[in-house]
């Protein structure tokens, strides 16, 4: 695996100007570079973060499957542009990099973009040390948003937040498709939205619902998303399961999970409880049997009680 090309744009510290390179970082004077990027690049395609997308026919990046020698430079200054609209003048950003590279891989060569933000800090030039808002984190922990384009298979990956999937997919022109972290959240809310409608018990479905997903990824290579709404409600009126197939197509919930994606996150090994309050109960699903150590008791005022049983020691 090599780095081929990279270049940074960036909104200055001052968030007053857009600062759009017109040439290329010469890697073979900047070998520290180049191994920067290579650990963004394998952290990105190892990131649990990290979801599948829906590329539009009609993308910019469309035309560039089955093409290395497109447009880099120009390409990076098109995505920059329009990225760098909500951060230019906003005074809520220290400032903000994007790092374009192009990776060449055992199989094809990708396109990646990075999105790094400033932090202030003090370097030492020469015998002075200088004041810098500029200072770029070598964790990927750092990015708040990436991608990755595969030249050869038009293949889009990407990892988002809530802040800027909707922005990225509009610059970029495709649909996300839930990673195993998302895709357990909406199981889990369809879970809450159905048992509210039969008036049953939504704590003890949602639990029910993880630890299928948790018998099925330590039993099988994937997790199939439709049997745990099946476990979960053995039969469906038609409302629900319109309802399910509804949201499956809107969310485009994968049919699939692969089990060592799950079997990363702690969502799904645990369950939390929360009260209006404030208290917090972190129940371990993957460890105990629910039922045997938490009561929720509802009181004829509508107040809930929980009580924990069986818990041994308080440490």
């Amino acid at each position: 695996m090599s780095i081929l090309k990279v270049v940074i744009h960036a909104v200055d510290n001052h968030l007053d100007t857009m600062v759009l390179s017109e040439k290329q970082i010469n890697l073979s004077q900047n070998v520290e570079l180049d191994e920067y990027i290579l650990k963004l690049f394998m952290a990105l395609k190892k990131s649990s973060a990290l979801s599948k997308t829906i590329l539009s026919e009609d993308s910019f990046l469309t035309p560039s499957i089955g093409v290395r020698d497109f447009e880099f430079m120009d390409l990076s200054q098109k995505i920059a542009k329009q990225w760098f609209d909500d951060y230019q003048g906003n005074h809520r950003f220290t400032s903000c990099n994007l790092v374009f590279a192009m990776v060449e891989t055992e199989e094809s060569v990708e396109f990646a973009m990075f999105e790094v933000m400033g932090r202030s800090g003090y370097l030492k030039v020469d015998d002075d040390i200088e004041y810098s808002m500029g200072i770029l984190s070598d964790s990927f922990a750092g990015v708040k948003a990436a991608f990755s384009f595969d030249l050869e298979s038009g293949d889009l990956v990407v990892k988002v937040n809530q802040q800027t999937q909707e922005k990225l997919e509009d610059i970029l022109n495709f649909e996300t498709i839930p990673n195993a972290r998302k895709s357990l959240e909406i199981m889990d809310a369809m879970i809450d939205y159905v048992s509210t409608l039969r008036d049953e018990d939504v704590l003890d479905q949602k639990i029910k619902g993880k630890q299928f997903i948790l018998n099925s990824a330590e039993l099988f290579e994937e997790v199939e998303t439709g049997r745990v709404i099946e476990h979960v409600f053995e039969d469906l009126n038609d409302e629900e399961k319109t309802f399910l197939n509804t949201t499956i197509e809107e969310t485009h919930l994968p049919k699939l999970l692969e089990s060592a994606s799950v079997n990363r996150l702690s969502a799904p090994k645990k369950h939390r409880l929360k009260t209006e309050h404030g208290l917090e109960v972190i129940l371990p699903i993957a460890q105990m049997d629910v039922d045997a150590v938490l009561e929720v008791v509802e009181q004829d005022n509508g107040q809930i009680d929980i009580v924990l049983k069986n818990v041994g020691k308080i440490i």
